[in-house]
């Protein structure tokens, strides 16, 4: 019996040992590369806003106007170039200026993020086109308010405006700048 215990102990420790020169082992490196990028309320395209411009008898009431919805939670990962762009150059009707009537309300806009401002006119600015950049100095952030301002210009002096529907989009964009 101590002969068969013997040759159970011989037996358990050498098939441990050929167990044990059958390890092998391989690393597995992993990497990420995360571009910079800025979100608008955690998305590429924050939140629509809107606001109606108020008129009275065929001209605008100047002034600030009272953008609906909240400021804009902006995230990015280093400074942010900031642009500004009207697709119609001023809020637009379809029907043609003639005489006293004009078919364009005009407006000034900021948008304020992160220590910097972008400002445009629509009587100066290009429709389509951006305007020159802003970039904040501030590095990456996580929750700064991206802070929209419209005034809206007073109709010239005895013009008036065509009668119909008036539309204009402001587009604020965020680039990150490495």
């Amino acid at each position: 019996m101590r002969k068969l215990m013997m040759i159970a102990a011989v037996l358990g420790l050498s098939s441990g040992a050929a167990q044990a020169q059958g390890v092998a082992t391989q690393n597995v490196n992993l990497t990420a590369n995360v571009g910079g990028y800025c979100t608008i309320d955690g998305a590429a395209t924050g939140t629509v806003r809107s606001a109606t411009v108020p008129v009275g008898n065929g001209v605008v009431t100047p002034g600030n106007l009272t953008i609906g919805g909240s400021n804009g939670s902006v995230i990015c990962t280093d400074n942010a170039r900031i642009q500004l762009r009207t697709n119609s150059k001023g809020l637009t009707n379809s029907a043609a200026a003639t005489g006293v009537f004009v078919n364009k309300i005009h407006y000034t806009a900021t948008a304020d993020y992160n220590g910097a401002t972008a400002t445009f006119n629509t009587e100066t600015a290009t429709a389509g086109v951006d305007t020159t950049a802003v970039l904040t100095t501030g590095g990456a952030q996580t929750n700064q308010p991206l802070t929209l301002a419209i005034t809206i210009t007073a109709t010239p002096i005895g013009k008036y405006l065509v009668n119909g529907s008036y539309a204009d989009t402001l587009v604020v964009t965020l680039s990150p700048q490495p």
